[in-house]
Parts: C-alpha cells; sequence; structure tokens
C-alpha cells in the first residue's frame, strides 16, 4: 500500500489573453524509484492543448517528485475551466493511488478584434544562415536555412515567411522546404525552412529583410520585428582571384615593413641580451658592444663612454655595465702604456 501522497497543482496565470499559454503543473513527492504518473488524454474544445512529457525531478530541498504538465492556448474569451482527468500514481505495473484534480477557473481577455486570427501572441525568435558559407557564386545554388522557435507560441501561429519571399531580377528563390522540429520534452516549438536559392549577379546576396508583427501579452501592445539577414558576397571566380591577388599585396605592402620592423627590434633585443649575458659572466668584450652598437645604429668608431652614453639613451641607467665598461677601458689604457 502507498500511504497519502500529497498532491499538488498549480496554474501559471489565471487571468491571460486569447491564444495566450498557460502551463499547468501537478506534482506528487515521492521515494519510490520506479514510480510514475499517468493521465488520460486531456480534450478541451474551447483550448489547444499540449500534453508535456512526465517527469522526475528534485527539488530544492533534497526531495523527490513527479510531475505532468500541460501548456493550453484559450482560443475563446470569457470565464473557462479546465478540468483535468484522474492522475494515477503507476508503480510495480499497477495503479497504486488516484487523484482528481480540483476544476481549474480562468479568465480570457478577448483580444482586439482588429488583430489577425494567426497573430502571435507571444514573442518568436528568428536565426538564418547560407549554405554553402562565405563568397557565393552567380549562377550558383545555395540554401538559406532559416529557423523560427519560440517558447511560448505554437507553431499554428508562426509568421508565414515564404509569402515574403520572392525572386527578383537578382535572385531566383525555388521552392522551400519545411519541417517541425519542436521538442516537446524542452517545451520549445521550432519550424525550419531550407529554401534553394540562385543569385543572378555579383555583389551582396540579394535577401529580402524579413518582418511580422506579434501581441505582446504582458503589456498589451502590438510589437514588429524586422529581421535583417546577414548578405554575403556574390563574386564570379575571376573576380574572387582579383580579390586573392589584391588582399595579398596589400598585406605585402603592409606586413613587410611591420615584419622588417620587427625583425630589427627582435635583433636590437638579442644584442642587448648578449651584452647583458656577458656582464653576468664577466666576459664583456669590445667585439659584442661593438656588434651592439651597429645593430642599434650608433655612430661608428665610438669611444667607450660615447657607447656608454648611447646605451643610457636608449635602456636608461646600469651601474654595473658603467663600471664594467669604464674598467674595461682602464685595462685597455694599461696595456697601451
Amino acid at each position: 500500500m502507498v500511504a497519502d501522497l500529497a498532491w499538488d497543482i498549480q496554474l501559471s496565470a489565471t487571468q491571460v489573453w486569447q491564444r495566450e499559454q498557460i502551463i499547468l503543473e501537478v506534482t506528487v513527492p515521492t521515494s519510490d524509484p520506479f514510480a510514475r504518473l499517468k493521465a488520460d488524454k486531456v480534450v478541451i474544445p474551447s483550448m489547444e492543448v499540449i500534453a508535456l512529457p512526465a517527469r522526475r525531478e528534485t527539488t530544492k530541498t533534497g526531495q523527490e517528485q513527479l510531475s505532468m504538465r500541460w501548456q493550453f492556448y484559450p482560443h475563446t474569451s470569457g470565464k473557462q475551466t479546465i478540468p483535468l482527468p484522474v492522475i494515477r500514481y503507476y508503480l510495480n505495473g499497477g495503479t497504486r493511488q488516484k487523484w482528481l484534480p480540483p476544476l481549474q477557473t480562468i479568465e480570457v481577455q478577448a483580444l482586439p478584434p482588429y488583430l489577425p486570427p494567426t497573430l502571435p501572441v507571444g514573442a518568436v525568435s528568428i536565426s538564418s544562415h547560407i549554405v554553402p558559407s562565405g563568397i557565393l557564386r552567380p549562377n550558383s545554388l545555395a540554401y538559406w536555412h532559416i529557423s523560427l522557435h519560440s517558447t511560448t507560441v505554437t507553431t499554428a501561429q508562426f509568421p508565414a515567411l515564404l509569402k515574403q519571399l520572392k525572386a527578383s531580377s537578382d535572385l531566383d528563390v525555388l521552392p522551400a522546404k519545411i519541417s517541425l522540429n519542436s521538442d516537446t520534452a524542452t517545451g520549445v516549438f521550432q519550424l525550419d525552412y531550407r529554401i534553394p536559392i540562385k543569385p543572378k549577379t555579383s555583389g551582396h546576396l540579394d535577401l529580402p529583410s524579413l518582418q511580422w508583427h506579434w501581441f505582446d501579452p504582458q503589456t498589451a501592445r502590438l510589437e514588429q520585428i524586422h529581421y535583417e539577414p546577414a548578405r554575403p558576397w556574390v563574386l564570379a571566380l575571376w573576380q574572387q582571384i582579383l580579390l586573392l591577388l589584391g588582399s595579398g599585396m596589400f598585406l605585402l605592402a603592409v606586413g613587410y615593413p611591420l615584419i622588417k620592423r620587427g625583425l630589427k627590434y627582435y635583433r636590437r633585443w638579442q644584442s642587448k641580451q648578449h651584452v647583458l649575458q656577458q656582464l653576468r659572466t664577466d666576459t664583456l668584450s669590445y667585439e659584442t658592444m661593438e656588434a651592439c652598437a651597429k645593430t642599434h645604429d650608433w655612430a661608428d668608431n665610438f669611444s667607450l663612454r660615447q657607447w656608454l652614453e648611447a646605451w643610457r639613451q636608449c635602456y636608461g641607467e646600469n651601474q654595473l655595465l658603467q663600471d664594467a665598461v669604464l674598467a674595461y677601458e682602464k685595462r685597455q689604457f694599461s696595456n697601451f702604456k
């Protein structure tokens, strides 16, 4: 036997607009790992009803619970009721307990009469891309993939995009393939279009802008979506070759001086490190200082003091280096005597 269960029912809203989504959820805590909830199909003539998959989840308190959810979209205005069938707690091959949810009442407000019956009540998002990506060629077939998706609007209310896709003097639009890819597990409604297109001329791909109106139930305002798709370049093969050559010459013209300058600074850095390395090992030589001067474009036939001053102006004071150079100068002078 199963002890009396703590059933609960939650309604997302009690005052809604026509065609606005309502979510009703029935939950019950459980400690049985194999328990499930079952119910007959919900049919309400004045509403569109979508049953979501039953699920098991862990609450914030760590308690396991089972739940069943439905989405309701009322078509008519006025006071309406939502009757649910008996919910069965199913365990070990049989029904262990039944529960009849209480009748739920909602108030449905009529939409303004000037709105068309297919206008979305809620937001619908759009994304798109072209296959193949990158630069296209004139008179070559490509595909424009468009995806419409929403968590609050069913695909029956999605905007009619195909009416906005018309051929032009620069673009052929061929019959589209439409596929329904809604996911009841996540509650996402999705409609995908695969539209063959063939550009006729060079330039930016002449894709049309897409737009539609939708009713925002939160603000009771009519909103508009204006979508500008990405428009890749359309270039013939010879144009692509010219573009590639031009880009290469530009990169060479810009990059060569930068590379040359970078190598110059790298050689200077190397010569500086060579001086500092010999300074640490007390092996500083005239040849190393001479190579450093040439790399830095310092004056030819410099004296050691001139070299030291040039270093100070370039890298700042270095007392150890100054002492080493002056000691080297003193040794050379002693040898000369």
